[in-house]
């Protein structure tokens, strides 16, 4: 091959690079990035998280601002307050005392979606205990929920809105009570399965992942996966809905359940592989150079 043919397959294949690039078909490089996250290390609402609202440190419920404590910057806030409550008040029932973000017979939910953030998808990972020991020493009989997609103005503080009017929700029940296992996953308040997540009284740690069909489309199919403590516990797809991306956590109990250590990330684009991006770049070389011939 002479040095001018050399050159010019070169510089071919250069151009062909850069459309890959440009094209979205080659991405030198892709990272998920945190929107928003909450550490809950302020105190708000009462700050004593008793869960008696007319004992000692009543007053009103709040869980403020997520202070991004994990990495973000997207300003979100909460609504919290108790089951009927026209207001987010109810003494000292949802409050953070500088370390946690407790939950007492109501509904937390944030004012914002991330869906616009997150065309690719996004994860909601957070720990949880149905139970503080050092503040209650036997835990009740009831649930702690997450959900996405809520509908908060059917009743926005009530603790069933969150498994019965969000797009996707997973109750965690403190045992079995006549289901199959004692975690339940909901898809629009219809019952999707039953699943174990073992210790209905210790802490867990808990990923959620979602995946529109449909890149940017929340209005569509939705897949989703629930991992507990690292174990995939179930798969499957929902509908979307106008509010996919935003977030809310209830509970109807009265023992110190609480939530912790809050991170919402936007997955990162597909990366295409080594394989795919060759094949892609031979096919445009061919291309180009059967234009100049």
């Amino acid at each position: 091959m002479s040095m001018k043919c050399l050159v010019q397959n070169v510089r071919v294949f250069a151009v062909g690079t850069a459309c890959l690039m440009a094209t979205g078909l080659w991405t030198q490089s892709a990272s998920a990035a945190v929107i928003y996250s909450d550490t809950f290390s302020r105190t708000t609402g009462s700050g004593d998280a008793n869960g008696n609202p007319t004992g000692a440190g009543n007053g009103s419920s709040s869980w403020g601002a997520a202070d991004n404590g994990l990495g973000g910057s997207l300003a979100v806030s909460w609504n919290a307050g108790r089951t009927g409550s026209p207001a987010p008040t109810g003494g000292a029932q949802f409050v953070i005392n500088g370390a946690r973000a407790y939950l007492y017979s109501g509904a937390a939910h944030t004012t914002s979606s991330v869906a616009g953030l997150a065309p690719n998808g996004f994860s909601v990972a957070f720990d949880f205990s149905r139970i503080d020991t050092a503040i209650v020493a036997t835990a009740s009989n009831g649930f702690v929920s997450v959900g996405t997609g809520y509908n908060e103005s059917v009743n926005q503080f009530s603790p069933f809105e969150v498994s019965g009017n969000s797009s996707f929700a997973v109750l965690f029940q403190q045992a079995a009570q006549g289901n199959p296992a004692n975690m339940q996953v909901f898809a629009a308040g219809a019952l999707q399965g039953n699943f174990n997540y073992v210790d209905p009284a210790a802490a867990h740690s808990v990923l959620l992942e979602f995946a529109p069909a449909v890149a940017g489309n929340y209005l569509g199919s939705v897949d989703y996966q629930v991992t507990v403590d690292g174990n995939l516990l179930n798969s499957g797809t929902v509908a979307g809905g106008a509010e996919f991306g935003d977030l809310a956590f209830a509970t109807n109990l009265f023992t110190a359940s609480y939530i912790d250590n809050l991170v919402v990330t936007a997955t990162a684009p597909p990366v295409p592989e080594p394989a795919g991006i060759l094949l892609a770049g031979l096919s445009g070389l061919a291309m180009l150079r059967r234009r100049r011939s």
